[in-house]
This record gives C-alpha cells, structure tokens and sequence, in this order.
C-alpha cells in the first residue's frame, strides 16, 4: 500500500520580524464572554459527537427502543411479529390503525421475524423503505451513507424513491441514498453470526474488523500504522469475549498492545 504523499514543507518564503506591539488589554468580562462562547461550542461538539459512544448520538433520542454497547434485546412488538435488535441499535414505532405497522431503523441492526403475520410489515432505513409480507429479514444500518437488506425466508419489497426491487429467499442488498447496488445471491450456509453471539470474518481488513469489534466492546480500540489497515483477517470470534480476539490479532500481526483505563486499547 503506498503511503500517503506528506504535504510540501520548505517553500523558502522569509516573513518579517514583527514589530513588538504592546500586548492589547482584554477587559475581563470579555474574555469571559469568549471562554463561555468557546465552550458551548465545545459542549455542542461533544453533545452532537458522543466521545467514545458513551450515551446515544442526538438522532437516536426519539427512539421508542435502543441497545447499548454489547446489548441485545428481543421484542414481540405483536402475537405474529417479533423483532431483534443487535448492538449500539435505535428504532422508532410506526403506528397504524391502533397497531405496530412498522419501525424506522434510525441506527443499528435489527432481524424481523413476520412469517405469521399475514400483513405487510415496513421497515424505513435512511432514504429506503422495506415492506414485508410473512417473510423474515435483516436490515443493517450502521453509517450515513449505506443499508444492507437481507432476505432469510419470504420475500420483501425494497422502495428506493420511484424504483422498487424484490428481494426472495437468500439475497441480499445493499442501497446508498437512493441507489441501489446489484442483488446479491446468498453463498450456503452465509448467514449473520451476531444473533448466535459470535462474529465471523473472512479475509476482511483490519481496520474494517476493529470498527466492527468497536460496536459491540466498551471503551475504544484504535489501530496506528497506515500499513496495518488492509491486513487480511479471517476468524470467528465470541462477542462477549473480544479481548481474546484482541490478543489473537496482536499474535498475528505481532503487533504491541497497549490497555489503558477506560477500555482504551492500542494497537500499534
């Protein structure tokens, strides 16, 4: 992998000695005003960008559900439809007629089961809406920028604006605002491990494994080193146990690991 070109330096511009002004007097209350100005920027910073997840981003504050880090929960939101929500997830109840007609997937993962329901079940993820009729399905909604549906068993319609795709039985689609990505057909036996508590990797990047390990472990894991990113890793890894993965990948990659407080790790 090439490393990144560093920016120019030594242009040879010579500045000119500035003259020695007297220091400018700030009255105290102004210098007041702009430390409290300087902070509410700061605390809106912070407020809008959680450090290190440690309460839920703003947009997830009209949630009706949410998982912590690490947290899975199952809900029967009726007799014929059950829904699991996987880790750092947010969902938000559509109503209609005086029952649960579907969610919003404001953020997270989620495997819907309405294979008795016998009644269309929706699913609104970013630009996207998912409707269902006995069918059972995952959408997975991570980042702004894209979704991932899959079908298990069913079938179940995909409306990206004007366009509308089905999905049957084993295919997957992954959509970018309104732009949907060619349908993938499932390989045997492909399925998504987090409902069994473990995470399964084969030959992905480094960098791409620790982001996934950073949804389901408290604290924070990074990575330095711009050449340990696209490392291939394969494996199957315990949810409720990554620092074994942790230790294995160090192993690996012969890598120094540093634990600080908080759930900090480093790897370099």
């Amino acid at each position: 992998m090439p490393r990144p070109s560093a920016a120019p330096t030594g242009c040879g511009a010579t500045w000119p000695a500035r003259p020695r002004w007297p220091a400018p007097t700030i009255p105290r209350r102004a210098f007041l005003g702009a430390g409290i100005a300087t902070a509410a920027v700061a605390a809106g910073v912070v407020v809008m960008h959680p450090p290190l997840g440690l309460w839920p981003a703003p947009e997830s504050w009209q949630a009706d559900y949410r998982t912590g880090t690490g947290e899975q929960r199952s809900l029967a939101l009726a007799p014929d439809l059950t829904l699991e929500m996987n880790t750092r997830s947010s969902i938000a109840l559509q109503a209609a007629q005086g029952e649960t007609a579907g969610i919003e997937l404001i953020a997270g993962e989620v495997a819907v089961d309405a294979t008795r329901r016998g009644r269309p079940f929706t699913v609104s993820a970013a630009l996207g809406r998912i409707e269902a009729l006995d069918a059972r399905f995952e959408v997975r909604h991570t980042d702004a920028r894209s979704v991932c549906v899959r079908c298990l068993e069913g079938q179940v319609r995909v409306t990206l604006g004007a366009e509308s795709l089905a999905l049957r039985a084993a295919q997957e689609l992954v959509y970018e605002g309104r732009k949907p990505q060619p349908v993938r057909s499932l390989e045997s036996g492909e399925r998504s491990d987090w409902r069994e508590g473990v995470l399964r990797f084969q030959r992905t990047a480094l960098a791409q494994v620790v982001d996934e390990i950073n949804r389901y472990r408290p604290g924070r894991v990074m990575l330095l080193g711009s050449g340990l990113a696209g490392k291939p890793v394969s494996g199957r890894f315990h949810i409720h146990d990554l620092d074994k993965a942790l230790a294995q990948i160090q192993r690996l990659f012969r890598l120094e690991l540093t634990a600080l407080p908080g759930g900090i790790v480093i790897l370099h």
